[in-house]
């Protein structure tokens, strides 16, 4: 999943898309609150959160934004510094893979390239 993806997913901002995942909607929710109180127990965003632990993974994120205070939300991730103990239970939370699967829903599919 990219960064941005994981970025959407775990601030709880789906586009109309996303929200047709063929992952049950209760599972997907109870992840992002999951991590939506990691993120509160941290005094940070969820999105920050999310941007710390991509940075943490020794990759470098390039959110998009158009306003200069998601610029300034998205540069403080920079600065958040997570321990084993917060990667831990961020994988916890959201064991990698949880999310992977098909993009779109059987009946998503039946109705693309019409």
């Amino acid at each position: 999943m990219k960064s941005a993806h994981i970025v959407a997913f775990w601030s709880g901002k789906f586009n109309a898309a996303q929200q047709n995942y063929p992952v049950h909607e209760q599972e997907l929710l109870a992840i992002v609150e999951s991590l939506k109180r990691l993120a509160a127990e941290k005094g940070v965003t969820a999105s920050q959160l999310a941007l710390a632990w991509v940075i943490a993974q020794d990759t470098v994120p390039i959110p998009g934004t158009k306003r200069r205070r998601w610029l300034e939300e998205n540069a403080a991730a920079a600065a958040i510094t997570l321990s084993e103990d917060d990667l831990t239970a961020i994988d916890t939370a959201s064991p990698p893979g949880i999310t992977a699967g098909a993009r779109n829903t059987t009946q998503g599919l039946a109705s693309t390239n019409r």
